[in-house]
């Protein structure tokens, strides 16, 4: 039991973080748009680029989309404290008070000044208060404390003299008073916490990144089924790795470090963590699709052509793949857990081939498009040499599999019912008996049989 309250507690925290996330995409392309149409090797090509109103409102839409990426713990603070407590907004209004006393608190505590900021790379300054680098993680502790405390105060009653901050008032009350104990807390605990993290990132990013992109790939894929994979990778993409802009800021996260050199315009280093989902979701998926559809007996071919083929295009396009793999996972996950090595081994080619492009959701064609090919990202052309092997290799393993082992994927099913009436057929006596039944000659049949026999 408390597994499984476990395993739904990490997937309601994983549909919450999809609240915060949904703004990426938006937040991604415009500063996609706004930088790369600012390179000097497209305004060379493009003159019209180079006019003063289109320079400021380029600039204007690099600033806008870069906003949500700096702000991005506030965000995830509000939209898991909303995403978890039912859509109710006092929860992030508790959620947004709760954040800011969290890092007055630690900054307070800790003795952190602005001009420490500049020279300690593990503080940091959060909507003008100087406080820990504590990123994402730190607003989805509090979401997820706002959240707890709405659904167990929101129907308080206090004392007729205190009855106006009665019910949803109490929330925002009681959050304030939590965060102080939480940025009390966290004052302790995140520095060797944030060195641990450091630590592990530095090590998975330089020393081992081959086997820790194989890894990311492989588990993300394994925890789909679960829902769990929204907890798996904003570590990664959020948090692991470090990168000083300009500002001289220190930026976390894979994600978070694509964006910042993207904005600076400096040679890009992230994307150890990203760049392996453009392959598999534009050639892998809709090689999966393939097989499927090749797989399936010829009389139910045309139907799953049509399901098959829509989710193939939706996973190119736009990146989702849930269409296709729960379309087999279920009835056959065998062939899930190929899937899984597979994905795993098509981040390490990336990484191999020091491919670094990045995505603002879902890694389809409009994510390669706008961070790929339009800022020109190292290798970005390298997509297209992997991901045809790739897909070559799953259509081969997973055609193979689906026949040798008979697997009931979606057009097979047919071949159970053909498999019953061949074992029927080998049973002629029963047949003919049992088709008597089915004639309503059984009674006519036994009479004969009596009358023989006297």
């Amino acid at each position: 039991m408390k597994r499984f309250n476990l395993l739904q507690m990490l997937q309601s925290i994983g549909r919450s973080l999809m609240i915060p996330i949904a703004m990426l995409p938006a937040a991604g392309i415009l500063l996609a748009f706004g930088v790369s149409f600012q390179d000097p090797n497209i305004v060379a090509s493009l003159p019209f680029l180079g006019a003063d109103w289109l320079v400021h409102v380029l600039k204007l839409m690099a600033e806008a989309g870069s906003v949500i990426f700096a702000n991005l713990p506030l965000l995830f603070a509000v939209g898991v404290a909303v995403g978890l407590s039912d859509d109710q907004g006092i929860a992030g209004l508790s959620a947004i008070a709760g954040f800011l006393i969290m890092n007055v608190t630690i900054g307070q505590f800790l003795g952190i000044t602005p001009e420490s900021v500049a020279q300690v790379r593990d503080y940091t300054m959060v909507l003008g208060i100087p406080s820990l680098q504590t990123g994402v993680f730190g607003g989805i502790i509090i979401g997820i404390i706002a959240a707890w405390l709405y659904k167990r105060y929101y129907r308080i009653q206090l004392p007729s003299w205190l009855e106006f901050f009665s019910g949803k008032r109490f929330v925002p009350i009681i959050t304030s008073f939590a965060a102080l104990f939480v940025g009390l807390v966290m004052a302790v605990v995140w520095p060797p916490v944030q060195h641990l993290i450091n630590g592990l990132s530095n090590t998975m990013t330089v020393q081992g990144p081959g086997v820790s992109a194989f890894l990311f790939g492989f588990v993300e894929r394994l925890l789909i089924p679960f829902g769990l994979n929204h907890v798996w990778w904003p570590t990664f993409w959020l948090q692991f790795g470090e990168y000083v802009n300009k500002a001289g800021q220190v930026v976390h996260g894979d994600q978070l470090i694509f964006f910042a050199q993207l904005k600076d315009q400096v040679p890009i280093t992230a994307g150890t963590f990203m760049a392996g989902l453009t392959p598999i979701k534009m050639f892998c998926i809709p090689a999966i699709a393939l097989a499927i559809y090749r797989c399936a007996s010829p009389e139910n071919r045309a139907r799953v052509k049509g399901i098959m083929l829509s989710g193939a295009i939706t996973s190119i396009v736009c990146g989702i793949t849930e269409p296709i793999e729960f379309s087999f996972l279920f009835v056959a996950p065998v062939l899930y857990g190929i899937h899984a090595v597979l994905a795993g081994l098509v981040f390490l080619l990336m990484e191999w081939f020091s491919v670094h492009i990045g995505l603002s959701f879902s890694g389809g064609l409009i994510d390669y498009l706008f961070f790929g090919v339009l800022p020109r990202a190292p290798h970005w052309y390298m997509v297209f040499p992997v991901g045809l092997v790739m897909g070559a290799l799953y259509y081969a393993l997973f055609t193979f599999a689906i026949r040798s082992w008979n697997l009931l994927t979606p057009g097979r099913e047919v071949e159970e019912n053909a498999v019953a009436q061949e074992s029927e057929q080998k049973r002629p006596g029963e047949r003919h008996h049992s088709g008597l039944w089915r004639t309503g000659k059984y009674d006519q049949h036994r009479s004969l049989h009596v009358a023989s026999a006297h």
